[in-house]
């Protein structure tokens, strides 16, 4: 019996080394979270931007799939919570200047290991550039339920060289007022 569990033990041992030494892909999951005494509790998912292999982004502009994921505002206390005494009605989000492509200045920079490649992000149909909106916004109509904003995002081939195998994220800050 003892030669039977160490053979099985060898196999599996050996089955698993295999596995870690194939061609593989890798992702990550991200946790985060804030306390705060805003109108509203706030969720920002995580755009999946697809694992997408150097032949699919090949030329300058080639583009993998738009990923989605949605800002969410919840559990909110509308009455009496703006200026002067009168209920919120909305909310405004107001994505804050990032870091551009060093190539196309309209794509936010890939802060992963991929080279050649940027991040297009667009947020309720609207194109967000490393620029920021500040003083424009996007406005949510805001409900005792509270509101969502869709927010996408893809992967997008730049320059004349190579796109790099590697990890591709970026981050996009915004600040969310009440109205």
């Amino acid at each position: 019996m003892k030669k039977l569990t160490l053979a099985l033990a060898a196999s599996a041992l050996l089955s698993s080394a295999a596995f870690a030494q194939s061609n593989t892909a890798s992702n990550f999951i991200e946790f985060s979270g804030e306390v705060t005494e805003a109108a509203c509790s706030v969720t920002a998912g995580t755009v999946n931007l697809n694992s997408l292999t150097t032949r699919a982004l090949k030329d300058d502009g080639d583009a993998g799939p738009w990923g989605t994921a949605y800002i969410d505002f919840y559990g909110c206390e509308l009455e009496g919570k703006a200026e002067g005494g009168g209920d919120l009605k909305s909310v405004k989000i107001e994505v804050t200047p990032g870091a551009p492509d060093d190539t196309n200045d309209a794509l936010w920079k890939n802060l992963g290991t991929a080279k050649n490649v940027g991040v297009e992000v667009e947020m309720a149909n609207t194109k967000i550039t490393p620029a920021g909106n500040i003083g424009t916004g996007i406005t949510a109509d805001l409900t005792e339920a509270g509101a969502k904003v869709e927010v996408r995002g893809r992967t997008v081939k730049v320059g004349a060289d190579a796109s790099t195998a590697g990890s591709v994220n970026t981050r996009v800050n915004f600040v969310a007022s009440f109205l």
